[in-house]
């Protein structure tokens, strides 16, 4: 019998549960795995360890961590049988069909060789992202809208997401050169990166004590406190994101972005009442006319006008575009814009780029 921390026990099944199965066609991938030096979980895409030292070895189905949220009590008694483990929690005692340790089918990668992105650059990169991920997909045929992009340049990678509609791009500078090859982390590994690697103030600076490891189309995040595996996404066309973006953003327009006005977020935020694209099919209409940028939309339920004064020498023209998807660039450091006739294109002046496709107005 071993008694344990019920609060401490919950907090590392909470870690690691992100990397259960959804589905039971693999039962042990649904299941916590308890190796004796570790509890891990793994559904085939990620892998999450943490260390915690046990008696026994086993693997127990998630409702283990449900179960413990129940009770009060400080601490919990387990008590492992070959097939059960037994758990004690003050005048209650439950029991979970408890697999051997012959059926962990995964085992964490110890790599003897592997690209590393250190600690001293995972603030940076860390920050762009979370900041990519407003441009994920969903459809499968397409590698790209499955994850991130990280494409290495030197001592800098630039991380590309997609998802049809928008691209979301962000140049990352490291602290020493990468011979990283491209890679496409999944959407699944990049969110639990965002939970994992926290950042804590030192000196009154950033510091996120964690690192990257790009090995044989897998990849690792390292911290203190955890171990994340992750399967690469293999693309065996890749998509040439810069190409896309150079067509609808070339260097001589880049200078011509207007500063985004203050009272943008507002009229995007009235044009998304009445212009619900997933229910009405409509969308919004952006001009640029005399140095004034007008918002008009239309629908069953209503209309809305706004007229902002821009700031520059912005070209006349005119789109339809889904002012959702422009207010999800407002929630960044955004602050410069341009409209080509084909998209709208906000960036900073650290070269980030949140492209939005537009369309001729009807």
């Amino acid at each position: 019998m071993t008694a344990i921390n019920r609060t401490q026990l919950i907090n590392k099944l909470e870690v690691v549960a992100p990397a259960l199965a959804a589905h039971n066609l693999v039962p042990q991938m649904t299941h916590f795995w308890f190796t004796g030096k570790t509890l891990m979980a793994y559904n085939d895409q990620i892998g999450i360890s943490v260390p915690f030292k046990t008696d026994f070895q086993g693997a127990v189905p998630g409702a283990l961590l449900s179960l413990l949220k129940t009770s009060t009590q400080k601490e919990v008694d387990l008590t492992a049988t070959k097939s059960e483990l037994k758990v004690k929690s003050g005048r209650s005692n439950w029991s979970l069909a408890m697999m051997g340790p012959d059926c962990f089918i995964f085992t964490m990668p110890n790599p003897h060789q592997s690209d590393v992105i250190g600690s001293k650059s995972m603030p940076r990169l860390m920050a762009a992202l979370s900041g990519c991920l407003r441009s994920i997909g969903q459809d499968t045929s397409i590698p790209e809208q499955l994850g991130v992009t990280i494409v290495p340049n030197g001592n800098a990678v630039t991380l590309y997401t997609t998802n049809s509609t928008t691209i979301s791009a962000t140049k990352v500078k490291l602290s020493g050169d990468t011979a990283m090859p491209r890679v496409i982390l999944s959407t699944q590994f990049c969110r639990q990166m965002l939970a994992l690697a926290q950042p804590t103030i030192v000196d009154k600076k950033e510091v996120i004590d964690a690192s990257l490891l790009v090995f044989d189309n897998q990849v690792m995040l390292l911290t203190a406190d955890a171990t994340l595996f992750g399967r690469q996404i293999t693309s065996e066309r890749p998509y040439d994101f810069d190409k896309t973006i150079t067509h609808h953003f070339p260097a001589p327009v880049r200078s011509k972005a207007a500063p985004i006005p203050g009272g943008l977020r507002a009229a995007l935020e009235r044009a998304s009442i009445i212009c619900d694209h997933k229910v009405d099919q409509v969308k919004a209409i952006m001009s640029v006319a005399d140095g004034v940028l007008k918002i008009a939309s239309k629908s069953d339920r209503g209309e809305a006008v706004d007229k902002l004064k821009l700031a520059g020498d912005h070209q006349d023209v005119s789109v339809a575009v889904e002012p959702q998807l422009l207010s999800i660039g407002l929630d960044d450091d955004f602050d410069h814009f341009i409209l080509d006739g084909k998209s709208v294109v906000m960036t900073n002046e650290r070269g980030d780029i949140y492209l939005v496709s537009a369309s001729t107005p009807r």
